[in-house]
């Protein structure tokens, strides 16, 4: 398994029981020892906060300790345009009526 795939298997793996009704899209991306998650939530709400702040703490025990996480949280009611997957970029979920 290549080092991105795996990093797409822990972030799904990390956001059983996070997702809510607000949430849009999840997107990841890596640029050498930097992972990059970037949420879009439909409208601010501190439960999902909460959510996306134990998220990122079970990825952090899933990865490798030399991985920084950093985390993107957009606030957007747009429609949104998926940019197709590359070996560096890749959307693990996106909401059904998008």
């Amino acid at each position: 398994m290549k080092p991105f795939q795996r990093d797409a298997l822990c972030v799904m793996q990390a956001l059983l029981g996070v997702i809510s009704s607000n949430f849009r899209m999840v997107s990841l991306s890596r640029k050498i020892n930097t992972l990059t998650i970037q949420f879009v939530l439909e409208q601010k709400n501190e439960e999902d906060f909460a959510e996306i702040e134990d998220f990122k703490f079970e990825l952090s025990v899933l990865l490798d300790q030399d991985d920084t996480i950093e985390i993107q949280v957009i606030i957007s009611d747009q429609p949104i345009i998926m940019a197709p997957p590359s070996e560096s970029d890749i959307t693990v979920f996106r909401r059904r009526n998008e």
